[in-house]
């Protein structure tokens, strides 16, 4: 059976340092962040929903996301980020679930997940404990 150690931790705070040690000792580390990435590559879904709620203004030439072009409408724009989140929610935790779900066949005993908003995402019952990785903010 495997153990799912669950990784979060504000911004600057050493968390995908301690990401890198576990994967450096041969564990296996699903990281939200290439998720979000995955779901919105050419093709798939994630990024035929954003072209259909935002335009395809949101389109390079080359059919990959503008994501400077998007990230400047959701920093500047709330009710937008929480649209792009509806959007990708379940897309991301699909994938989230997937990679931990192809680990766990590989027989792995401990899995990392490695999620920024782990609590407020409500990943925490996914997982059998929490890491959370903290430096005092005059370090951060």
């Amino acid at each position: 059976m495997s153990y799912i150690l669950g990784l979060t931790g504000s911004i600057a705070t050493g968390k995908s340092t301690v990401a890198k040690l576990f994967l450096s000792a041969g564990i296996p580390v699903v990281d939200a962040d290439l998720g979000a990435r995955a779901v919105v590559l050419p093709g798939a879904p994630g990024l035929a929903d954003i072209i259909e709620h935002f335009g395809e203004a949101y389109l390079l030439p080359d059919g990959t996301l503008d994501r400077k072009r998007l990230g400047a409408l959701i920093f500047s724009d709330r009710e937008k980020r929480k649209e792009l989140d509806v959007l990708l929610k379940e897309r991301i935790n699909d994938w989230i679930q997937a990679e931990k779900e192809r680990y766990i066949l590989e027989g792995h005993n401990l899995i990392v997940l490695d999620i920024p908003l782990l609590y407020e995402g409500g990943y925490e019952d996914s997982c059998d404990a929490v890491m959370v990785v903290y430096v005092p903010e005059e370090l951060q």
